[in-house]
């Protein structure tokens, strides 16, 4: 599967195979301002969003033994 995905501002194309990211959901929430026409006194909503969690090992890295460096990105994937 081909993504574009933006990192530290910049745009990239790269291949993602399933076992190689997870979706994790994030929950925000906001409460209303109290209007005359509405009068909803401090409604509550959510809303959830996925942020796509990329893992990879580096091969070319060492933590000083003999142990491939795990490395964790986070990335916004761009709605298109």
């Amino acid at each position: 599967m081909m993504t574009m995905l933006m990192h530290q501002g910049c745009m990239q194309t790269i291949w993602l195979y399933p076992s190689y990211f997870k979706l994790h959901v994030r929950w925000l929430h906001s409460i209303t301002r109290i209007t005359y026409d509405s009068k909803l006194i401090g409604v509550i909503s959510l809303a959830a969003f996925l942020q796509l969690e990329l893992f990879r090992v580096d091969t070319d890295s060492f933590d000083g033994g003999n142990q491939p460096v795990f490395h964790q990105h986070r990335y916004e994937r761009l709605l298109g």
